[in-house]
């Protein structure tokens, strides 16, 4: 319960106490005590929704976490051709790194053109970006792959 409330009050501090409560108490009851499936459930939850809005969301989101993978995976294959095509290069190059990927690393490594059709490895200078900043990140890196991919910031 800590967590989900957490969780909603960092996301959802312009609800009342109440809404806040019965929020968190929904997103325990279909957590089924996956503290994983909470964490993806994150990203949907957005303080411009209505409580009615909030409530079908964590109503909708499937209760197992299988199922929850399953469903954000077919929303990435269902975007257009190149966000589908750039998702995937994005979670496979986090997958498959050795250790996480800083956003810098990842945006070089992402103009690699790894067509699986062509296989010739060129490099797509003309795809870098016009600037490395908050939109780039959120639009065009971690929006792309809805849940599976998160991006934390170090001190140091």
């Amino acid at each position: 319960m800590l967590y989900s409330r957490d969780i909603v009050k960092k996301k959802l501090g312009n609800k009342t106490d109440a809404q806040r409560d019965e929020i968190s108490r929904n997103m325990v009851k279909r957590c089924d005590g996956m503290f994983l499936w909470m964490r993806m459930l994150k990203n949907q939850l957005r303080g411009g929704m209505n409580a009615r809005r909030l409530k079908e969301i964590i109503d909708e989101t499937p209760a197992g976490i299988d199922r929850l993978y399953d469903r954000n995976w077919n929303r990435i294959s269902s975007r257009p051709e190149y966000e589908s095509k750039r998702a995937r290069s994005i979670l496979r190059w986090a997958a498959f790194s050795l250790r996480p990927l800083t956003v810098l690393e990842l945006t070089e490594a992402l103009l690699v053109d790894d067509d699986e059709d062509d296989g010739d490895g060129d490099l797509s200078v003309n795809e870098l970006p016009d600037a490395i900043d908050h939109d780039y990140v959120r639009g065009e890196i971690v929006g792309l792959c809805e849940a599976l991919l998160e991006t934390r910031s170090t001190v140091g």
